[in-house]
């Protein structure tokens, strides 16, 4: 069966290369261009489990895209850009002897006029996406997506620049049974710089209507924004200061019926890492830093966090928000995504993540809200939907971990165990019933932060750091602010002894009460030889809140040297010792050791150790955590087109039984920069857990036919087994892309 379907791509190539050989040559290469891509995938597995059940599947995938764009200037300044993107997404699959077969076709139409010179551009487009869906022969509803847009851009020299944007955006199916809802947008932005001052002002208005619930909420807002940052004194005082007011009015009519989304504007989007080994350990003690990507808006590109796939023990995802007033009521969080085949996540992939809710009030000490499995995307659009009972809190953050190969379930068309999946935004939402809604609401909020610097003495340099953020709104009467008083001091003492120490008192306004802290810190550096570093860092806060105490103090020293040319050492270790004001005491030490060997230019040896062990008594528990982990990696490049690699992990905690991860690598390019490429890779994996083994071999060609025509054709190979059983899959896939 298998030689069977490499017979049919192989025909299926043959037939394409003809037509690419023979396609016209265009006649105005700056008036049209496009592209044709054919992408073709055969899979077969078969899986047995722990009893002997056994199962086997079969599939075929073929996405054909054609794609047409017609570029054309009237005048020097007018021009018009129009395009047609077809694609087609077929599948055939056959499990335990039944089969189903499903199809995708989209169609794109779009045109846009445009009109641009430095100063002064304007542009007026729309288009229309179609979504045709069919499975086991059954026609779903077609899906709709129009768009209408109009922009204008005005950037005088000397003077205000001005933007303008206009979109109108119709959602629906095909019957309008499962959507049929609008988006009316308009957005005005206008920004002006002078010297060292910068205004800006946007206005924005957004009408959402949902017809099949008879829904309408409108949203108008301003905000206006001024910023000043400059230098005084022969630059030893600097000043920075920016000041924001918005006032946003929401206006409501409504049916009665269904639920009414108050999306969230958070201050800011949080992240960190969770894992023994990692700098925070659990989600319940992770402190989470900025992260802007996760909130700026942006749907569609990737904010730099994988979730796909990834064999080992993997580090959870935290990711959240920080909403500034600490009674912010949320119900409802959206995990947007996008993979890394272009392609929307299957259900049975998606089923296989387990999302669970925290909320904090410090950003310190986190409570569980909510675990949810087994969601699945929504039916429109690329993103999860994470429902839980309302809470009331400043920081909410999502925790999910990317699944172990042996999650994703055999036999999907384009989606094997070593896809991406990005996230890209996270929103957040207060969901309440519309009849609940306020007809019309107005919110006036302004934040203020400025930041003064000042330089006292050159030797040793003396530093005054002082800052102020207020923030407010109204009508909820939220008030905070924030004062901060700093000393800091740099000295070097001789050539190879540098240091430097600050110490401030930070004096917090909130709802709740007056929060105090004492917060300092110091570091010492040393560099005797060039080849040797020591560094010494201790930092500590002390805080008191509603009558209550909290402190923290820190430890931490770090050693880099190079005892011989090839031969690196580095060593590091610290202590924290930190209390809660419930009354809880935490004793954490981490040390952490690591030898880099380079004999040879082409051979590399690694081996590392670290130990993290945390104590907490009092309050009512007392809990002990330790972990090890020792890793030892060699690679080898022998030439410049082969590389080999080992690797070597055991890992320790407390209460468990060791765990090991052995990986071995090898890729092969023997023609890296002819017209024809080939490719060879073997990897395998075994790991203690379950037993679990994985050996995976993917040979690959690359042919670049003509400039504009390249053929890439893979094979994979994939057997895994553990104690619930052993999976045996064989995937072979080519794209032929031409444009002209």
């Amino acid at each position: 069966m298998f030689k069977r379907a490499a017979l049919r791509l192989a025909n299926a190539c043959l037939v394409c290369l003809f037509g690419s050989l023979l396609q016209p040559q265009r006649a105005a290469a700056d008036l049209l261009n496009g592209y044709l891509e054919w992408d073709y995938s055969h899979l077969q597995s078969q899986t047995r489990d722990a009893t002997g059940t056994s199962g086997a599947q079969k599939g075929d995938g073929l996405t054909q895209k054609y794609n047409l764009m017609l570029n054309k200037s009237f005048l020097p300044l007018l021009s018009l850009r129009a395009g047609y993107l077809w694609e087609s997404d077929r599948n055939w699959l056959t499990a335990n002897g039944t089969g189903a077969r499903s199809s995708i076709t989209t169609s794109l139409p779009s045109v846009d006029l445009l009109m641009g010179s430095p100063m002064l551009n304007a542009s007026l487009g729309y288009s229309k996406r179609k979504e045709s869906d069919a499975t086991a022969g059954t026609s779903l509803p077609d899906r709709y997506n129009e768009d209408y847009h109009a922009s204008l851009g005005w950037r005088p020299e000397g003077l205000p620049a001005v933007s303008l944007l206009l979109t109108k955006i119709n959602t629906f199916d095909g019957q309008r049974l499962v959507e049929d809802s609008g988006n009316d947008r308009a957005t005005l932005g206008i920004t002006y710089n002078v010297k060292n001052l910068d205004l800006k002002y946007l206005f924005n208005y957004n009408d959402q209507k949902d017809k099949l619930l008879g829904l309408d909420v409108s949203q108008l807002s301003h905000t206006g924004t001024a910023s000043y940052s400059g230098q005084f004194f022969d630059e030893r005082v600097s000043l920075y200061s920016t000041y924001n007011v918005s006032e946003q009015g929401t206006a409501t009519s409504s049916s009665g019926r269904g639920m009414v989304d108050q999306q969230l504007s958070p201050f800011s989007g949080l992240f960190a890492l969770t894992a023994p080994g990692q700098q925070y350990v659990v989600p319940e003690t992770a402190t989470l830093g900025s992260y802007p990507l996760l909130v700026d808006g942006n749907l569609g590109t990737s904010a730099g966090i994988d979730l796909g796939p990834q064999p080992g023990l993997q580090a959870k995802r935290n990711f959240g928000f920080d909403f500034q007033n600490p009674q912010t009521t949320v119900n409802r969080v959206l995990v947007w995504v996008a993979t890394s085949t272009g392609q929307r996540l299957p259900d049975a992939i998606a089923r296989q993540y387990t999302w669970t809710v925290y909320q904090s009030q410090d950003n310190l000490t986190w409570a569980p809200v909510s675990t949810v499995a087994g969601l699945t995307l929504d039916p429109f659009q690329n993103r999860f939907e994470i429902k839980f009972a309302p809470v009331a809190t400043r920081y909410l953050k999502v925790v999910a971990a990317p699944l172990d190969p042996a999650q994703v379930p055999p036999g999907i068309i384009g989606f094997t165990s070593s896809f991406n999946l990005f996230v890209t935004e996270i929103q957040a939402f207060d969901e309440v019933p519309a009849a609940s809604v306020r007809k019309n609401s107005a919110v006036l909020s302004q934040m203020l932060n400025t930041d003064v610097k000042v330089r006292l003495t050159d030797t040793p340099a003396l530093y005054y750091d002082g800052s102020f953020f207020l923030t407010s709104s109204l009508p909820d009467g939220f008030t905070k602010w924030t004062v901060s008083n700093a000393l800091m001091a740099e000295h070097r003492f001789n050539d190879w002894i540098s240091g430097s120490a600050r110490g401030a008192r930070e004096d917090n306004e909130e709802p709740k009460g007056h929060r105090g802290a004492f917060v300092y810190s110091a570091l010492l550096r040393m560099t005797p030889l060039p080849t040797l570093s020591d560094t010494i860092t201790y930092s500590g806060r002390r805080e008191s809140f509603q009558g209550k105490s909290s402190g923290a103090d820190s430890l931490f020293v770090s050693n880099t040297a190079e005892l011989y040319q090839g031969v690196n050492v580095n060593a590091s270790g610290g202590l924290s010792l930190s209390s809660t004001d419930s009354g809880a005491r935490i004793r954490a030490y981490n040390a952490l050791l690591g030898v880099n060997l380079k004999p040879r230019g082409d051979l590399s040896l690694n081996a590392n150790y670290s130990w993290n062990s945390s104590t907490a008594t009092g309050a009512g528990s007392d809990t002990s955590i330790g972990t090890q982990r020792e890793d030892i990696g060699v690679t080898y490049r022998p030439f410049t087109t082969l590389y080999l690699t080992s690797s070597f992990s055991l890992l320790q905690q407390s209460g468990q039984a060791g765990t090991t991860f052995q990986n071995y690598g090898i890729n092969w390019s023997p023609f890296p920069d002819g017209t024809l490429q080939f490719n060879f890779a073997y990897s395998e994996n075994l790991a203690s857990v379950n037993q679990q083994k994985s050996k995976m071999l993917t040979p690959g060609l690359t042919w670049k036919i003509t400039p504009r025509t390249t053929l890439d054709a893979s094979y994979q190979r994939l057997n895994t087994s553990s104690s619930s059983g052993t999976e045996s899959s064989q995937t072979l896939s080519a794209v032929l892309r031409s444009s002209f």
